[in-house]
């Protein structure tokens, strides 16, 4: 959050029909209906928002602009490129250690046999 963050700003996100869940691009909200005139715009991270929703709101009439748009944006991919490779870090991590104990066992075996 920056400058003068709406508090119920994610509150809203989990309430507001078509935001949890729904996503397959981005939405562009005319009125947030808060006590003065909010416009917001939600951009879902990864394929039908797998990954989460990057969200921002603005009290300006032009929000979003183009640049608002095209920010957001790339900081959606951004989180969605950085899920990705901590996901695949994860699998290559499981890999490393299955291969591990497979080595392991077969130098048990290899002793095993040598000692017979």
């Amino acid at each position: 959050m920056r400058g003068h963050a709406w508090k119920a700003f994610p509150e809203w996100l989990e309430t507001h029909p078509g935001v949890v869940g729904q996503f397959s691009c981005r939405e562009i909200v005319a009125d947030l209906g808060g006590a003065e005139p909010c416009r917001g715009v939600v951009i879902p991270i990864g394929l039908n928002a797998e990954a989460g929703l990057v969200a921002a709101a603005s009290t300006r009439a032009d929000f979003p602009s183009e640049i608002d748009q095209l920010l957001l944006s790339v900081a959606a991919n951004h989180a969605a490129a950085a899920f990705q490779n901590a996901r695949l870090r994860h699998e290559l991590g499981a890999k490393v250690e299955e291969l591990r104990q497979a080595r392991n066992e077969l130098e048990m075996k290899v002793a095993e046999r040598t000692a017979d």
